[in-house]
């Protein structure tokens, strides 16, 4: 597990690396091969998956993260905005 960081101190950028790499693990393809535009169902995360992703989230970010964040906000750049900016 990474290293707790304290939410004020992320960036969208760390957050949406962060994201990539997490992505990579659930599917096992290379990081580089993981659009941030594309809808992260895209690469066939289910919805067990993506609660998992959730709850990694909280624990990285030690924050809540709501279970629909991840529906409301489908692809990595905007998942990681969302997430720096509340």
């Amino acid at each position: 597990m990474t290293d707790t960081p304290a939410i004020a101190q992320v960036t969208e950028e760390q957050c949406r690396d962060w994201l990539i790499q997490q992505v990579s693990k659930f599917t096992n393809l290379a990081a580089e091969k993981i659009d941030p535009e594309q809808p992260i169902n895209r690469y066939g995360l289910d919805s067990s998956a993506l609660l998992s992703l959730a709850c990694d989230l909280e624990d990285w970010l030690n924050k809540e993260v709501e279970q629909t964040t991840l529906y409301d906000y489908p692809t990595i750049n905007a998942l990681a905005k969302h997430l720096v900016t509340t």
